[in-house]
């Protein structure tokens, strides 16, 4: 007859073995990282047809700066957009974490966003799933 410690060991290693083969081939999802939430304005709508749209901004980006002014508040933002033909925007895309520049050409109602001031003390920052196609 085995020992004891021997009958433990055997049956450690089965049990690993088949919870090996078990779970060794299922799919695992993206992990989903928090971003550092920048202050800015979190686009909350997009007019279709507007400057914003046109430009490619979409609800859920976050408006960090124009035309080199970093936007602390909705006045400021509204003051930026009225004193330039162009808008150079740097914008933090939601579905991609990253900082992107894109160029607006605003007209007489603005870039045609809705706005929410947010930064770090205002909320997490999780990125949504990439939009599928």
């Amino acid at each position: 007859m085995r020992p004891t410690w021997s009958r433990v060991m055997l049956a450690t290693f089965v049990l690993l073995l088949v919870a090996a083969m078990a779970y060794g081939d299922a799919p695992r999802p993206d992990p989903v990282m928090p971003l550092v939430m920048e202050r800015g304005a979190l686009i909350t709508y997009v007019r279709p047809g507007s400057a914003a749209a046109e430009a490619g901004l979409e609800v859920g980006d976050v408006i960090v700066s124009v035309n080199g002014l970093l936007i602390t508040n909705e006045t400021v933002l509204e003051q930026a957009v009225k004193l330039s033909p162009i808008a150079r925007l740097e914008v933090m895309k939601r579905d991609e974490g990253r900082k992107v520049r894109v160029m607006a050409f605003p007209r007489e109602d603005g870039l045609g966003v809705f706005v929410q001031m947010v930064g770090p003390e205002t909320m997490p920052f999780f990125p949504k799933y990439p939009r599928r196609a």
